[in-house]
């Protein structure tokens, strides 16, 4: 089978390593060490770039053949005419941390490289983006929308509304036909309980398990995020 990749997301998912060469001059004449034979031309159904642990190997090109690999006692065969379901899309997650360091680029190299993961024409075309209820471990603090207990206190922090929201806005512009996706990392601390026993009160942001009786509000907390989202202009395709 052969495999094409869009040149975009070739640039934007490859590895590259650009390094830097430092050149010492010995004030002589003399030239310098032989560099070696030119490599052997990689050959095979796939092309790899190998970087070993110890650093002998630094993204060493490499031609792996599957069509010659013992794949016995189990065959992969893959039948184009064959379908089942379909994929809603591909796209990276937008994190506190994404959104903080894009923001710390000029505009012109914001746009630029947004261009290059969602325009459907110029770049990627990426067409899925992830993004936190609450925060995560990519967030610049620690929180949910609703640390204060009682539902009714649900918000969405101002860490997001600054910080990501901005980031969403151009995305948005550049593929107004995104699909976004929330997903949380944890519910309200006061509505944890331990694994053990989840009416026992947890007071951690990892670990632990929701408290059946808060339920019903982490439920309204799912529904008054989307309503928020959607009216700050972001629709929701899922969670």
């Amino acid at each position: 089978m052969k495999f094409t990749i869009n040149n975009n997301l070739r640039l934007l998912t490859g590895s590259l390593l650009l390094a830097g060469a430092v050149c010492c001059s010995s004030g002589s004449d003399e030239p310098g060490p032989n560099p070696g034979p030119e490599p052997e031309p990689v050959s095979g159904d796939v092309r790899a770039y190998v970087t070993s642990a110890n650093g002998n190997r630094l993204f060493t090109e490499e031609g792996l053949s599957y069509s010659k690999v013992s794949m016995s006692p189990y065959r992969v065969e893959l039948d184009p005419a064959t379908t089942y379901q379909t994929i809603d899309g591909f796209g990276p997650a937008m994190t506190g941390a994404t959104c903080y360091n894009l923001l710390k680029m000029s505009q012109a190299d914001r746009t630029a490289i947004l261009k290059k993961c969602f325009d459907p024409e110029t770049g990627a075309g990426f067409s899925f983006i992830r993004v936190h209820i609450g925060g995560s471990d990519f967030s610049m603090d620690e929180y949910t929308c609703c640390d204060q207990e009682g539902i009714e206190f649900f918000a969405i922090p101002e860490v997001e509304k600054e910080g990501i929201f901005p980031v969403l806005k151009e995305v948005l512009e550049i593929n107004p036909e995104i699909k976004i996706m929330g997903s949380p990392w944890s519910c309200p601390k006061w509505m944890k309980g331990t694994v053990a026993d989840p009416s026992k009160p947890y007071d951690s942001w990892t670990s632990g398990r929701l408290n059946p009786a808060y339920y019903d509000d982490y439920a309204e907390y799912f529904v008054q995020w989307v309503s928020e989202m959607e009216e700050n202009g972001f629709p929701i395709y899922a969670i």
